[in-house]
């Protein structure tokens, strides 16, 4: 508890810790972003690598989900070969099939 001017007590917010995989994970979407802009700082949509109904679609980067393609477990999490940018209805449909 912390004291405020005005004398009464304040509970202080614990501060959040980022592990060391999401620090891992922050780095590997970095990387594959820059790998993967084109000339307009745009990302095209990678569904072609799933053999999904071609959408054509670019996106900021922000705008775009990082797909693992043969899930996320142990170091498949930030193994660049297995992942793959993806609109957000791409990215639904591939996990419906």
């Amino acid at each position: 508890m912390l004291k405020s001017s005005s004398g009464l007590m304040k509970n202080r917010k614990p501060i959040k810790k980022v592990g060391r995989r999401t620090l891992e994970w922050q780095k590997v979407r970095a990387e594959m972003v820059q790998a993967n802009l084109d000339e307009d700082g745009l990302i095209k949509c990678q569904d072609f690598m799933l053999d999904l109904p071609r959408c054509g679609v670019a996106r900021e980067p922000s705008q775009m989900d990082l797909h693992h393609k043969h899930g996320r477990d142990g170091e498949l999490l930030t193994k660049k070969s297995d992942l793959i940018f993806l609109t957000r209805e791409c990215h639904e449909t591939s996990h419906k099939r």
